[in-house]
């Protein structure tokens, strides 16, 4: 059984001191092999949020965030 992680979302988030953040949400994936056919099949597993050179993020609700390394806490931009 073969493993990866896998970049399952990207969006913008904004903290009140103006600065803006890429966060990237990566998933572990474990395939499992087709029964048909050479292409095996995806199974999400844990999944965790960092922002782009700022580290880990902890997710608060569905639009707000907490950016380890700084303190700060950011909203997702639409």
């Amino acid at each position: 059984m073969a493993s990866r992680l896998q970049e399952t979302d990207r969006f913008e988030a904004i903290g009140k001191s103006g600065r803006q953040y890429t966060i990237v949400e990566s998933t572990s994936q474990s395939s499992r092999d087709a029964m048909i056919g050479d292409e095996s099949k995806w199974v999400n597993g844990s999944s965790y949020l960092r922002a782009i050179d700022f580290g880990p993020v902890s997710q608060i609700s569905d639009s707000e965030f907490i950016i380890f390394l700084t303190g700060e806490k950011v909203r997702r931009l639409k």
